[in-house]
């Protein structure tokens, strides 16, 4: 193993290469911890030495001397932490080391020294197998540019590791417990044991490191006997978690298995990313063909029903037909649709979903909790009345984009829209005017005085509070007593009753009139 291997084969990713550079090509036979300023009296060289500085915290300048000692002992390597004892190396010190071509390595202090042993010793010992088959050892499956059974290099590296190792990638299909006999059990969120800490969330994590895309932290189990288990997860494009269970004494995982795992869930990744090319053909057919069928393209059930048996795709029926439309114009690339049957088209998804399956309240909420507005259709009950049920809901979509205020994120039914297209027509309707005119045109005709708001207002908000009082004057900003005095007085000058449930009807009307028939304002 030489020293520049350190850095070529990506062991230790962080370490520094401060000076000595002619000296990378030189061999590490061995890795000693020194302590004292005369420990290099005992190196018979090639050693990678490591030491924290703590020598030499007192009398710097004898760091010169040391430097010279160990060239003589033909020392691989020294590897220091700095910013411990030692703030920086003295200018002399790095003209030294590349005098003698001895490199000289800065370490981050978060290392422990075992971890750094521990990893250098197994790769010396690899190079010095020189039977061993390239499939029985993890590091170089791990390394390796051919394509790799996945259960063979998630049951070696637990053979390596000598840990069970628990894995959850659903575009690899994987949710197993590989064992170092070589076991695998499938595995999910009931099952009692420190894999299903991969399904848990909560204030038991506990934060080791982030790199980059890669997060990883400490789970414990909440069951007898107690666990830990390190997990490595990646959560971008295609979501991945490895978990290594840690043996009693251990808190958290050495270098080695550290650098192990982190290559696993890479090649893992790389094996998930292909998985996603391949399926994204047959996907895409399958958003075109979902496509096709609501627009209308098909003018028969059965070439619709074997198209789909050809694609995989289970039509159910009754169906409906959903968009799922961000309410605050967001990038619809934020969000995705839940069901499998769907497709994006311009800015929304369409979901054709079972109607048995949809359920309101569920739906409600999620729409509150990712600012989306689904729309729905009424029940298809063959393949092509879903072209029905599509330009249903596109109809829905122009309503609540249309509408004269912001409508909030939720559910929101063709049947509805369908009520606003006949309140839309009200104005038409030749007894439109004289409703106006006796029951909203008074509105626009009242001083406000010394109320706090005008009569219109005081009625929008009543008819959008559904006549009710206490609701109205949360609405306003009021005090209850104070709406109930400005209700009685509306009452008497539009002469209505509004416990009176032909007055209020008579009201929404013209409320409805007045906001598709905007011209009517102007009439005296």
């Amino acid at each position: 193993m030489k020293v520049a291997d350190l850095f070529k084969k990506d062991l230790f990713q962080d370490f520094k290469l401060v000076a000595g550079s002619d000296g990378l090509n030189k061999d590490i036979t061995a890795v000693s911890v020194m302590d004292t300023p005369d420990g290099y009296q005992w190196m018979r060289g090639g050693e990678f030495l490591l030491s924290s500085g703590f020598v030499f915290k007192q009398e710097p300048e004898i760091f010169i001397n040391f430097l010279s000692n160990i060239s003589n002992k033909d020392i691989a390597a020294l590897g220091i932490k700095f910013d411990r004892f030692l703030p920086k190396l003295p200018r002399d010190a790095i003209n030294m080391a590349d005098k003698f071509s001895l490199p000289l390595i800065e370490i981050p202090v978060s290392y422990r020294w075992s971890d750094i042993i521990d990893v250098i010793y197994h790769q010396l010992i690899q190079e010095g197998q020189q039977n061993s088959s390239e499939d029985k050892d993890v590091s170089g499956t791990l390394f390796s540019q051919k394509r790799v059974d996945v259960y063979k290099l998630l049951s070696s590296l637990s053979a390596e590791l000598q840990r069970k190792v628990v894995v959850k990638a659903p575009q690899l299909g994987l949710c197993h417990v590989f064992c170092p006999c070589n076991a695998v059990i499938e595995t999910n969120e009931s099952t009692e044991s420190a894999s299903a800490l991969l399904f848990q969330t909560g204030s038991s994590d506990e934060q080791v490191s982030q790199r980059g895309p890669l997060h990883i932290c400490i789970k414990t189990t909440k069951t007898a006997p107690i666990k830990r288990i390190a997990i490595f997860s990646i959560s971008q494009d295609t979501p991945i978690e490895l978990g290594i269970v840690l043996t009693s004494g251990e808190q958290t995982p050495s270098k080695r298995q550290e650098n192990l795992m982190i290559r696993a869930i890479s090649m893992l990744q790389a094996l998930a990313l292909e998985a996603a090319l391949v399926s994204n053909e047959a996907m895409a057919k399958r958003e075109r063909f979902l496509e096709n069928v609501c627009l209308g393209f098909y003018d028969s059930s059965a070439i619709i029903t074997e198209r789909a048996q050809e694609l995989r795709i289970k039509l159910t029926f009754p169906s409906l037909v959903m968009l799922e439309v961000s309410a605050s114009g967001n990038d619809p690339r934020l969000w995705t649709p839940f069901p499998a049957l769907s497709f994006r088209r311009e800015n929304h998804w369409v979901i054709i979903a079972d109607a048995k399956e949809v359920k309101k309240e569920k739906l409600q909420a999620l729409a509150k909790e990712k600012d989306l507005w689904f729309l729905v259709s009424s029940n298809a009950n063959n393949p092509l009345e879903i072209h029905r049920s599509y330009k249903e809901v596109k109809q829905v979509l122009q309503w609540v984009k249309n509408f004269d205020t912001p409508l909030p994120p939720g559910v929101y039914h063709s049947y509805e829209s369908n009520l606003y297209a006949v309140l839309s027509n009200l104005g038409k309707l030749p007894e439109s005017e004289s409703l106006w005119k006796r029951y909203w045109k008074p509105l626009l005709d009242i001083k406000t005085g010394r109320h706090a708001v005008t009569a219109l207002q005081l009625m929008n908000s009543l008819i959008k509070c559904d006549f009710n009082a206490k609701l109205t004057a949360k609405d306003l900003h009021l005090h209850y007593n104070t709406v109930r005095n400005y209700l009685s007085e509306l009452e008497d000058l539009l002469h209505v009753d509004f416990m009176n449930s032909h007055h209020r009807l008579a009201l929404v009307l013209a409320y409805f009139v007045d906001h598709f028939c905007k011209n009517l304002h102007n009439d005296g």
